[in-house]
């Protein structure tokens, strides 16, 4: 995107993607940059024919805060591309939605490694946006051109593409207009040369090969909670509250938190870590009764679909996979980080593989019948920091964080020019 005196009070996180932290091994540096261009590819064919999620058929999900994610495992994600590579806005609509800002770029993020969506000349030569790739090298103003001197001169490309119009292998005005307002005439339409390997072959991270693991609504609650209420922050406040009440009070207040110590006075080694394990525990209860608030667990799981949800006994498995939820959490060993971690994603496990009935729209006929379906998942702005933020929750090192933008007059020393 691009930010202008419009922005002054928008300050953007800039997050860059590195697929070499969604590996094992190490991946030669020619293949990471194909890897970047092929996402490139799918980032100008998902433009020219995916609209904003307020385009979505299905009217539940207009609003971008309750659009959900089209690609969360391997079949996901080659489904997308195929239904990408036909370049047909209406078939896409129809078998997938719109996008919202941060799925889009999840997704064509996610396309770029993959063995099965390295878009190759013998894999995607057929389908229609494999034409227009065709079509644009093979532009008469690239004559006797270099690869290297077609990608410094895309225009050339791109043009020529709206010249044959969409009937005949290229695209419309509109395509074009969308594509240059959003900078992404910039790239140069080409093939993934075939001995390109995906980023399976170099030991993926995450099981279904993402560039991070998409987030329910309850570990994105959890996160937010995290980053803004840390568990550890609120103990270390408990904490310096009671050492405070202890040097202030008389005989009667030390008395009583040396007992609440174990008979230890909290300035000593020993009761200052019962202090601790006091403190951690209360700071658990806090955050778990928050995400246990009748309001909070409403607005979560209405989030997640749950208010699709009609017949009792499914609506029953709803509460209870986010009851386990919590229970998990408030059993988790504090002491250790790697504990709640594993715990969280326990939990997080149980809650995304759980499929309930609920309604489904059918985008042709315009209808709504029961259908069986995992509760929805996110990958939201808030996720993408997360992730950035804490991998484990990505199971993954691909986000990561930037700067933060602003603008020239939010700073404390004016530039000079």
């Amino acid at each position: 995107g691009q930010l202008d005196d419009d922005n002054r009070h928008y300050n953007p996180h800039l997050i860059a993607i590195d697929y070499r932290g969604g590996v094992r091994n190490t991946i030669p540096n020619e293949t990471l940059a194909a890897y970047n261009r092929n996402a490139d590819l799918w980032d100008c064919c998902a433009c020219a024919i995916v609209p904003f999620a307020t385009q979505d058929l299905d009217p539940r999900y207009t609003s971008y805060e309750k659009n959900p994610l089209e690609i969360y495992d391997q079949k996901s994600a080659q489904a997308v591309a195929q239904s990408l590579a036909r370049f047909d806005t209406t078939y896409f609509l129809r078998t997938h939605g719109a996008f919202y800002c941060a799925e889009g770029q999840y997704v064509v993020a996610n396309l770029g490694p993959q063995e099965a969506t390295l878009l190759k000349k013998s894999s995607f030569g057929a389908t229609e946006f494999g034409k227009r790739i065709e079509n644009f090298r093979n532009a008469p103003g690239y004559a006797n051109m270099t690869e290297q001197q077609r990608r410094r001169a895309p225009e050339i490309g791109w043009e020529y593409l709206k010249s044959l119009g969409v009937s005949r292998g290229g695209i419309s005005a509109e395509h074009l207009q969308s594509l240059k307002a959003t900078g992404r005439t910039a790239t140069a339409l080409e093939w993934i040369p075939e001995d390109v390997k995906g980023w399976q072959a170099y030991g993926t991270g995450n099981a279904e090969g993402l560039i991070a693991r998409p987030m329910t609504v309850a570990t994105l609650a959890w996160g937010v909670f995290k980053n803004y209420m840390p568990i550890e922050g609120v103990a270390r406040t408990i904490t310096q509250d009671v050492l405070r009440a202890y040097a202030a009070g008389d005989a009667s207040v030390k008395g009583g938190i040396t007992q609440m110590c174990g008979g230890q006075a909290p300035t000593s080694a020993s009761g200052r870590a019962t202090l601790q394990g006091i403190a951690t525990k209360a700071a658990v209860g806090f955050t778990i009764g928050a995400l246990s608030h009748k309001d909070t667990r409403k607005a979560l799981l209405t989030q997640a679909g749950a208010d699709e949800v009609t017949k009792p006994a499914e609506k029953a498995k709803v509460e209870a996979a986010y009851a386990d939820f919590l229970e998990t959490l408030k059993n988790a060993d504090f002491t250790s980080q790697a504990s709640v971690d594993n715990a969280l994603k326990a939990a997080d496990d149980r809650l995304s593989k759980l499929v309930v009935e609920r309604k489904y729209y059918n985008k042709v006929t315009k209808t709504t019948s029961m259908k069986e379906q995992p509760l929805m998942r996110y990958a939201a702005p808030a996720c993408v920091l997360l992730w950035a933020q804490h991998p484990f929750m990505a199971e993954t090192q691909c986000l990561r964080y930037v700067a933060t933008a602003m603008h020239t007059d939010q700073a404390r020393t004016r530039p000079t020019v």
